[in-house]
C-alpha cells in the first residue's frame, strides 16, 4: 500500500499550505492513503474540509514542546508506516529529518526549503543543512535557494531539486527519483 504524509505546522492560509493543498490534489489517484499531519495546530483553519472532502485524513497535534513533537511524530510514523514524507517549511523539516536519524530508512523524506537568506550563516542553518543528510531529496522554491543551498552545504548538491512554487509535476519527478 502506497502511503505518503505530508508534515507541516498548521493548515492556515500560509503559501506553503496553499500548495500542500493542490499537491494532494494532485496526487489523490497515485497513492493509496493520503495524511497531513499537523505538529502546532492553532489559528484559523482554511483547508481541513477541504482537504477532508476529498478523502484525505488529517491529523493535528496540541502545540506541544519540541520533545515532545518529535515523539509524537516518530510514533505516527512507526503505526502508520508511510512509504513517503514531505515536510513543509524550517520547523516541519527540522522535525521530520529529526525523526527519520532515529528511524533509519523506513519512508522516503522529500523536504521542502524555503529559505534563501544571503549573509552569515547562523547555527540553526549549520544544523538544518546537516540534518538535511536524512532527507532524500531537498525541494528548493527558487533557483536563488538552491544556489543558496549548494554554496552552503555542497554535500547536498546530488539531492537539491529546484520548483517554483512546489508544482505538482515537480513533486511527482522527485518522488520519482526516491521510488
Amino acid at each position: 500500500m502506497k502511503k505518503i504524509l505530508f508534515v507541516i505546522e498548521n493548515l492556515g492560509s500560509g503559501g506553503a499550505q496553499k500548495q500542500l493543498y493542490l499537491i494532494c490534489s494532485g496526487l489523490i489517484d497515485v497513492y493509496d492513503q493520503i495524511t497531513v499531519y499537523c505538529y502546532a495546530d492553532y489559528g484559523k483553519d482554511f483547508y481541513t474540509e477541504r482537504l477532508q472532502s476529498m478523502g484525505i485524513r488529517i491529523v493535528k497535534q496540541s502545540n506541544q514542546g519540541y520533545i515532545k513533537r518529535i515523539l509524537s511524530l516518530r510514533a505516527f510514523i512507526k503505526a502508520d508506516t508511510p512509504t513517503t514524507l514531505i515536510s513543509f517549511l524550517y520547523g516541519a523539516n527540522m522535525l521530520s529529518t529529526l525523526v527519520k536519524s532515529t528511524l533509519k530508512r523506513e519512508f522516503r523524506l522529500i523536504v521542502s526549503d524555503r529559505t534563501g537568506v544571503v549573509g552569515k550563516m547562523k547555527i540553526k542553518d549549520m544544523l538544518r543543512y546537516q540534518l538535511y543528510r536524512n532527507a532524500d531529496v531537498v525541494v528548493a522554491n527558487s533557483s536563488h535557494t538552491a544556489n543558496v543551498i549548494v554554496q552552503r552545504a555542497p554535500w547536498l548538491s546530488k539531492k537539491i531539486e529546484m520548483t517554483i512554487s512546489m508544482a505538482l509535476i515537480e513533486i511527482k519527478t522527485a518522488i520519482n527519483r526516491i521510488t
